[in-house]
C-alpha cells in the first residue's frame, strides 16, 4: 500500500510536500481546478510505468534539483517497503545548440528557457519512445522476490560510496556535468539531437533484515529529433547503495531531515552513477512491474466526457448503435469484471458493495453476445445515470483480489449525496484491505472522521501547495475533537473549498450580503456610482473580490479564533464581520480575571474615536466590526436623517434583528437591500466595509 508521496519542483509545486498517509484513510484530495490534484496522481502513476512516459511534465525552475519519490509499504509485518521516484538534477541538462546569452537564464536563447519552453510543448505532443537494448527484460517478478540475486551486493553496486549519517556535510561530492562528454560515449543513435532534459527512474526495496539495499536505476533522455518530434531514450545505469537513501527517506516522513540535507543526499547518490551498457536485465522496469500490478487508477475522460447538447447529431435513431459502442468502450471497467471468472475479483463482494451503495435492485449488468446488457432493453446503458456507473466501478475495484492500492480521480461528481455517504462508509469498512485515494469537489465527504486524512491543494498566480487536514484539526499528535466538532459544523467545512473567506455572525448578515452580491455582480445597484465614482477599475476589483468570496457562517462570537487558526493554516485569505460586543470577548482572551473585568467595564466608557483606533487594532488580524454596534445600527446609520427612507424600511427593521420579521420576504429584502445601496455614502460604515472587501 502507498505510505507516502514526497516531491519538490514539480509542476507548480515549487517547494517540498510530503503527503504522509499515516492513518488507514480513505485519503481525500481537496481543492480547486487546477491547483494539482490531477498532476499529483498522474506523477505517482508515472513513477510505477515501465516507459517512462508518453509525456512530460514541466518543472518551475529547471536549474533546480526535481524528485517525486513514492513509498510503498508491502509487508507491515516484516516492514518492508519498494521506494520508488523520478529524480532530475540541476545541471543535468542538454545543449540546445545556442549559446547562453549574457544577462541570465531567462534570456531567449538560453538553456534553462528553451527547456521550460519545449518541456510545455510536450506536455500536449505525441512521444517517441525508445530504449536502448540492455533494457530489454526476459521475466517478471513477484514483488516478494529478491531483485537481481544472481549478483552479490557488492558486485551490483555503484561507485559511490554511502554512509548512514545524516549529516550532509559527510555526503559524496557532487559534480555537475556537462551531458555532452556523457553522450560522446552514449549508445549509436543517441547524437545528433537536441536534448531537453534527463531524468532518472529508480526503485528499491528493502525489509527490516536488509543488509544491503541495491538501488536500480534508468536514465531517461528527453530528446527533439531533427523532425521535431519528442522522443525518450532510456539506457541502463550501475546500481547505487540504497541503504543510507531508505533511512532518509524514514527521516523525511518522521520530519527529522530538512530539505536542504535531502536534496544533497539525492544529488549525491544520482550524481556518481555511471552507464552500464552490458547490463543484461533491467532490473528497475522488473521491480517497478511487480509493483505496478498493485495499484490501479482512474481518470477521467476530459474531452470525450458524458456531457451531450440538444442539436448534437447523435440523437439521431440510426446513431443508436454506435452510441452504445462508445458507451460500452466507456464502461470499460465493468466489461472487465464481467468477463472475469471470479479470478480477479470477488462477485459476491462486489454485489454486497453496489446495493449497499446504491439500495436499488433496478441494475443488473450482464454480458449478453459480448455486450454490456441490462435488463430494461437493449439500449438501457445510455440510459444509465453516471452516478450508478461510478458506484458499479468503486464496488468492482473494491472487490478486486489483486489491488491494494486504489487511486480514484472523483469516483463521486455525478453520485447522489446519499450515494457518496455510504461509499464512504464502505471505503472506512475496508480500510485495512485497500489503500484508497481520490479527489472530489463534494462537501458530503468532508465528515468528522475524514478531515484529518484530508490533503487541501491550494494554488495562486504562481504555485501550488498542499496542506494536511491533520495540521489543522490536530493538536501535537493527537486530533481534537473539539476542533473537528467546530470544524464541521453549520458548514463551516466550505473553508476547504474556498480561494477566500467571509465570515460573519448570524442570519440578518448572510442574508443581507448575500442579496447585496448578487446586486453588485448583476449591476442592479447604485452601490458603484455612489461609492466609486464611475471608476470602472474600482468597480470590476468590487465585482471580482465578490466572485471570489465563499459565506460561512460563525453561529458565534466564540468561533472567531479557531476560524482564524484554520484560514491561516490553510495560507487563505479572509475578513471576520462581527458586531460591537465581540470585541470585549475577544480581548479578553488570555487575561486574568481582574483584567478581563476592567476589559468589561471599559467598553461602555469608550467614545467613538476610542472604538476606531481599536478597529484599526482588529484588521491588522483582519476582524471589521461596526462602530456603533450592530449590522441593524449600520442601517439606521444610513437613515438616521432621512424619514422617507425608514419608513420604507420599517418592516426590515421590526423587531430586534435585520430582516427577520415573519413577513419579510425575498422580493422586500431585494427592495431594501438596494434602497440601503442606493443611499450609501463614503462616510458611513458600510462603505468602509466595501473597501475592505475591495482590499482597498
Amino acid at each position: 500500500m502507498l505510505r507516502s508521496v514526497c516531491f519538490k519542483n514539480y509542476v507548480k509545486f515549487e517547494e517540498e510536500q510530503l503527503l504522509d498517509f499515516q492513518n488507514d484513510g480513505p485519503f481525500i484530495f481537496i481543492g480547486e481546478n487546477g491547483s494539482g490534484k490531477s498532476s499529483v496522481l498522474e506523477r505517482i502513476r508515472r513513477c510505477l510505468k515501465l516507459e517512462f512516459s508518453t509525456s512530460v511534465s514541466s518543472s518551475p525552475n529547471s536549474n533546480l534539483l526535481s524528485y517525486f519519490i513514492c513509498n510503498f509499504e508491502m509487508n507491515p509485518i516484516e516492514d518492508e517497503h519498494i521506494i520508488c521516484g523520478i529524480v532530475s538534477l540541476p545541471g543535468e541538462m542538454g545543449q540546445s545548440g545556442n549559446e547562453t546569452k549574457a544577462g541570465g537564464d531567462n534570456e531567449i536563447g538560453s538553456d534553462s528557457f528553451q527547456s521550460q519552453q519545449i518541456e510545455k510543448d510536450m506536455e500536449t505532443e505525441d512521444t517517441l519512445i525508445s530504449t536502448d537494448k540492455s533494457t530489454s527484460e526476459s521475466r517478471a517478478v513477484n514483488v516478494n522476490e529478491t531483485v537481481g540475486e544472481d549478483n552479490t551486493p557488492q558486485q551490483r553496486m555503484g561507485k559511490g560510496k554511502f554512509i548512514t549519517s545524516h549529516n550532509s556535510t559527510n555526503l559524496p561530492k557532487y559534480d555537475r556535468r556537462d551531458n555532452r562528454n556523457f553522450f560522446k560515449d552514449a549508445p549509436v543513435g543517441a547524437k545528433g539531437r537536441s536534448e531537453v532534459r534527463s531524468y532518472y527512474k529508480f526503485a528499491l526495496k528493502y525489509s527490516a533484515n536488509s543488509q544491503n539495499v541495491p538501488m536500480y536505476i534508468n536514465f531517461v533522455d528527453i530528446s527533439k529529433t531533427s523532425r521535431g518530434e519528442t522522443e525518450l531514450k532510456m539506457f541502463n545505469r550501475d546500481d547505487a547503495d540504497g541503504t543510507a537513501f531508505k533511512e532518509y527517506m524514514d527521516s523525511v516522513i518522521k520530519h527529522e531531515s530538512d530539505v536542504k540535507c535531502v536534496e544533497e543526499h539525492i544529488q549525491s547518490i544520482f550524481g556518481n552513477v555511471s552507464t552500464n551498457p552490458e547490463k543484461d536485465r533491467n532490473d528497475c522496469n522488473i521491480l517497478l512491474g511487480s509493483l505496478s500490478r498493485e495499484v490501479v487508477f482512474t481518470f477521467s475522460l476530459r474531452s470525450i466526457g458524458p456531457l451531450q447538447w440538444s442539436e448534437s447529431k447523435r440523437f439521431d435513431p440510426e446513431e443508436r448503435e454506435n452510441n452504445y459502442d462508445e458507451a460500452e468502450k466507456r464502461c470499460e471497467i465493468i466489461k472487465c469484471f464481467l468477463e472475469d471468472n471470479n479470478k480477479n475479483f470477488d462477485k459476491e463482494k462486489e454485489q454486497e458493495y453496489f446495493k449497499y451503495i446504491t439500495q436499488l435492485d433496478d441494475y443488473h449488468f450482464e454480458m449478453k453476445d459480448g455486450k454490456i446488457s441490462l435488463p430494461k432493453g437493449k439500449y438501457a446503458l445510455l440510459k444509465t445515470p453516471e452516478g450508478i456507473l461510478e458506484a458499479k466501478a468503486v464496488s468492482i475495484l473494491m472487490s478486486s483480489k489483486i489491488y491494494r492500492t486504489l487511486i480514484l480521480e472523483e469516483p463521486d461528481r455525478g453520485m447522489h449525496p446519499q450515494f457518496i455517504e455510504r461509499m464512504l462508509q464502505i471505503l472506512k469498512q475496508k480500510k485495512l484491505e485497500k489503500r484508497v485515494i481520490l479527489t472530489t469537489h463534494s462537501t458530503t465527504l468532508i465528515s468528522a472522521w475524514t478531515v484529518p486524512d484530508s490533503f487541501i491543494f491550494r494554488r495562486d498566480e504562481t504555485e501550488c501547495r498542499i496542506i494536511s487536514g491533520r495540521s489543522i484539526v490536530c493538536n501535537g499528535d493527537h486530533i481534537s475533537m473539539k476542533n473537528i466538532r467546530l470544524f464541521i459544523s453549520d458548514h463551516i467545512s466550505d473553508i476547504l473549498f474556498a480561494r477566500r473567506v467571509f465570515f460573519y455572525e448570524g442570519d440578518s448578515e448572510l442574508l443581507f450580503f448575500t442579496e447585496f452580491r448578487h446586486q453588485i455582480l448583476a449591476g442592479e445597484s447604485q452601490v458603484a456610482e455612489n461609492l466609486c465614482k464611475e471608476d470602472e477599475d474600482s468597480c470590476n476589483k468590487l465585482k471580482k473580490s465578490l466572485t471570489e468570496l465563499t459565506f460561512i457562517k460563525m453561529n458565534g462570537k466564540d468561533k472567531v479564533e479557531f476560524c482564524q487558526d484554520v484560514s491561516k493554516k490553510l495560507q487563505l485569505e479572509h475578513i471576520f464581520l462581527v458586531d460591537r460586543d465581540a470585541v470585549t470577548r475577544i480581548r479578553q482572551k488570555g487575561k486574568n480575571k481582574i483584567e478581563r473585568k476592567e476589559e468589561e467595564d471599559a467598553k461602555s466608557k469608550r467614545k467613538r474615536e476610542d472604538w476606531l483606533n481599536i478597529r484599526k487594532e482588529f484588521l491588522s488580524n483582519d476582524i471589521f466590526f461596526w462602530l456603533d454596534g450592530r449590522i441593524e445600527d449600520m442601517v439606521k446609520e444610513i437613515y438616521k436623517n432621512n424619514d422617507t427612507l425608514r419608513d420604507e424600511l420599517r418592516l426590515a427593521m421590526a423587531g430586534d434583528k435585520l430582516f427577520l420579521h415573519k413577513d419579510c420576504d425575498d422580493v422586500y429584502i431585494k427592495k431594501s437591500v438596494k434602497l440601503i445601496l442606493a443611499h450609501c455614502e463614503p462616510k458611513h460604515e458600510l462603505a468602509e466595509f466595501i473597501k475592505i472587501l475591495k482590499r482597498d
